[in-house]
């Protein structure tokens, strides 16, 4: 007799986030930055996926073969450790959702600068007039909480910036709110929480960011495309301060590549064959590991029927 481990659910979860975190990888470097918001959410996807429980109450498709009966304390040991890691990166982020929400709370500080280069931007860019504005103590990274009404965090003395800097930080944030990415964060904070474990899933979670950045960049040098060189010092000057909590950053390591590719003298238009042959890979993947499971664990029907005459009558015929 077998159970409906739980331990099934974090060996699927163990073998397929470093596979996408490797598909992600080889995509990102072959690939074009305008396609990286979707490879994003391809792997999002595919990460949802693994994590439902399915086959927990012995039905639903199953990636991985049945497991044998484990001693009762040690399944309790084991989830009992994972269930301490959920509660506490629960609590993490219930923190960073306090510490954003009261900054989202705070008085509105008006300024007209802001709003005069949001309305100089071209459409859709242009809705950040509507935009509240918040001058944070302490934050050096401009960072946008997308929703209805979306509120963008700027350090204390941004209000000095020059129109150059205001409407690339406009155009950059602008984008995140158009396509919603703020949804996709929501989906990785479920991912942390049942994931926390996997040391591949944090990597992937990096990639992830990277991608989605990329993708932005990629369009804000588009809508200017003879001021790359002051959008990559902007960048480069923002990337030593300190990012809002719980919202993509600038890292250091990715910083150099998403400079050089601001910088190169022609931007790419986005590749469909690259972002086509990355989501077939997925696909073939899943569809071949699936298969190769359920052949190997399928048992053969006339094995089982020799296997029981055997057992009944080891020597057949006398």
């Amino acid at each position: 007799m077998t159970t409906p481990h739980w331990t099934a659910w974090a060996m699927r979860l163990a073998l397929g986030i470093p596979v996408a975190a490797t598909l992600l990888f080889a995509a990102g470097r072959t690939g074009t930055a305008a396609l990286g918001r979707w490879r994003a959410w391809a792997v999002t996807a595919f990460l949802i996926a693994l994590a439902v429980p399915w086959g927990w109450q012995g039905a639903g498709p199953r990636w991985i073969p049945e497991l044998p009966d484990a001693p009762a304390s040690s399944t309790r040991w084991m989830l009992a450790v994972w269930a301490s890691g959920a509660v506490a990166v629960t609590f993490r982020h219930a923190r960073i959702a306090h510490r954003l929400g009261a900054w989202r709370n705070a008085a509105e500080s008006p300024d007209a600068s802001w709003t005069r280069t949001a309305l100089g931007l071209p459409s859709p860019a242009r809705t950040a007039a509507r935009w509240r504005f918040r001058f944070v103590p302490g934050l050096a990274t401009p960072a946008v909480l997308g929703g209805r009404r979306p509120v963008l965090f700027l350090p204390c003395g941004a209000e000095s910036w020059n129109a150059t800097a205001r409407r690339h930080v406009l155009l950059h944030e602008a984008e995140h709110v158009r396509h919603r990415d703020h949804r996709l964060l929501a989906l990785w904070t479920l991912l942390d929480v049942a994931c926390w474990w996997h040391p591949a899933w944090w990597a992937t979670r990096r990639l992830m960011a990277f991608e989605l950045e990329r993708a932005v960049d990629h369009a804000v040098v588009c809508q200017a495309p003879h001021e790359r060189g002051d959008y990559a010092r902007l960048l480069v000057g923002l990337a030593s301060g300190e990012a809002a909590p719980g919202l993509p950053g600038l890292a250091a390591g990715a910083l150099e590549r998403r400079v050089a590719g601001i910088l190169r003298d022609a931007v790419r238009p986005p590749d469909a064959a690259a972002w086509s042959v990355f989501a077939a890979s997925l696909l073939v993947l899943g569809l071949l590991g699936s298969v190769l499971v359920r052949t190997a664990t399928t048992p053969d029907p006339l094995a089982s029927e020799a296997r029981l005459r055997l057992s009944a009558d080891p020597f057949p015929g006398r």
